[in-house]
């Protein structure tokens, strides 16, 4: 499942096509979610989207041709910071409140996240924490967005990628996700590169 970024107001094409189709050529069953943005990105919308997404998906396991164990979500910038509450917070009371009760497991089983947001802390993506948060976050809705805090050893084994020199989302994003990965002693794997600028899907 691929999550686009753009900072939650908006979904970026670059990001939602070109990674899509290069997964499908090599013979993945590959679905793109354009998730709720801007004003309808707050009250755990865009989770509850992809909660639903993964599963919808296992209930049409078998016309869609899906093996119900190994569905990955990849997200790019907030898109990433998408799949990585997914990945975390799939059990969360918060994200129960908002679907209705299913016997399908929301849990993704792996996370694939390019340049991903996913602190609400001092190195925030504000934009996006704004966006989720319907305005000026409080410390509460800082707390819960921080995913660094909420990862545990039921999150999925993730690939991570960054660049050191991304101006928009620090690489700090990163390494905050991948040091709490290694805490829970999920399975994980990360590479920072040098060079690069933020956004740069397929590259």
């Amino acid at each position: 499942i691929v999550l686009p970024g753009g900072g939650y107001t908006f979904l970026s094409d670059r990001e939602a096509d070109p990674p899509a189709t290069a997964f499908f050529a090599k013979g993945y069953q590959v679905f793109i979610l354009r998730y709720s943005i801007c004003g309808a990105a707050s009250d755990l919308r865009p989770l509850a989207d992809a909660a639903l997404t993964v599963r919808q998906i296992r209930a049409n396991r078998a016309e869609w041709n899906v093996f119900p164990d190994k569905i990955a979500v990849c997200g790019f910038s907030a898109g990433g910071h998408l799949a990585a509450s997914l990945g975390t917070l799939w059990d969360s009371p918060e994200l129960s409140a908002k679907t209705s009760f299913s016997d399908i497991p929301s849990r993704p089983d792996a996370l694939i996240l390019g340049y991903p947001v996913v602190t609400a802390g001092k190195y925030a993506h504000e934009g996006s924490i704004r966006a989720l948060s319907g305005g000026e976050p409080t410390r509460r809705q800082r707390d819960f967005y921080s995913l660094e805090h909420h990862v545990s050893p039921s999150t999925p084994p993730a690939f991570l990628w960054h660049t050191q020199e991304d101006a928009d989302v620090p690489v700090e994003n990163t390494l905050l996700f991948a040091a709490a990965l290694r805490r829970s002693g999920v399975p994980f794997e990360c590479h920072i590169f040098r060079k690069g600028s933020h956004g740069l899907s397929m590259c």
